[in-house]
């Protein structure tokens, strides 16, 4: 499988795209804590870092590695629907197991209810990797980049323009994963959509 020369960014240019993203979206992920820190009651901290804490190792383990599988299988042994439909399986696996744990972890509706948003933005993002994946497998890390950029970015606005009208946590974490939502739709989802087209014209 062969893409054209001048859509194949050199490896200096990836890395720094990459490493760009990377602070961009921590440093976002890290505004946003400390904004709901600064205006939201210990309790609320409590209630969305909890919500981080139950969800993030259960979607790494239903991640299942899919997108580095997707990267790494040249022979385009499995389609890409294959793995979107696996991934799918194993997200609403993972947002069910999410659920459980926090019914198991608080008896707080309040905080059951944050846990529940971040284990549904957690979800959009899931679809996020999986289609990046078929991005990374062109090297087109640039577009990887640009989709964790904006959703850094997205996460943060929402916070910032949802919670101090609120002071929900619950809808501050739905207003973010709606626009998680669009850079799927709207960025990440035509991408891969592209990159896929280009297997078949080579």
């Amino acid at each position: 499988m062969r893409r054209p020369e001048s859509l194949a960014p050199s490896l200096r240019r990836n890395a720094s795209w990459m490493i760009v993203a990377r602070i961009a979206y921590h440093g976002c992920q890290f505004a946003t804590l400390a904004l709901i820190a600064a205006l939201g009651s210990p309790e609320q901290v409590g209630a969305f870092v909890l919500g981080l804490s139950a969800s993030a190792p259960v979607f790494i383990l239903s991640s299942l590695q899919l997108s580095v599988a997707q990267c790494t299988d040249r022979s385009n042994r499995f389609s890409m629907s294959d793995y979107v439909a696996v991934r799918a399986i194993a997200t609403a696996s993972a947002f069910a197991l999410t659920l459980i744990l926090g019914a198991w972890w608080s008896d707080d509706p309040a905080t059951r209810m944050v846990i529940a948003c971040v284990a549904l933005s957690k979800s959009v993002e899931s679809f996020s990797d999986i289609l990046c994946g078929r991005l990374q497998k062109h090297e087109l890390m640039h577009l990887v980049a640009r989709s964790m950029i904006l959703r850094g970015i997205a996460s943060a606005i929402g916070v910032a323009t949802v919670f101090p009208l609120t002071r929900s946590v619950a809808a501050a974490v739905i207003a973010y994963a709606i626009a998680w939502l669009a850079v799927v739709v709207m960025h990440d989802l035509p991408a891969a959509l592209r990159a896929l087209q280009t297997e078949f014209s080579s």
